[in-house]
């Protein structure tokens, strides 16, 4: 048993919020938690994302990847 998650590119909030869930429930469960990226077709993804887990014993965190910087705010302005 496990669980496969696309984590990345995607938006930041959508990420976050999805692999903050997900982690919770692999640690919780104690259960192998893999990331795939959403660039791969449906089928190689699964592969890959099977092949993962089948190495991988218990929880591992999985970390977003957002494909660019995220922005989510406007930079700081220098100070003369």
């Amino acid at each position: 048993n496990g669980i496969i998650v696309v984590n990345g590119p995607g938006r930041f909030t959508t990420l976050r919020v999805t692999l903050t869930t997900l982690n919770t429930m692999a640690w919780a469960l104690n259960i192998p938690l893999v990331g795939i990226k959403a660039q791969e077709t449906w089928q190689k993804a699964l592969n890959i994302g099977l092949k993962k887990i089948r190495r991988q014993k218990g929880f591992k965190l999985v970390l977003p990847y957002y494909g660019q910087p995220p922005t989510i705010t406007y930079p700081p302005k220098p100070r003369l």
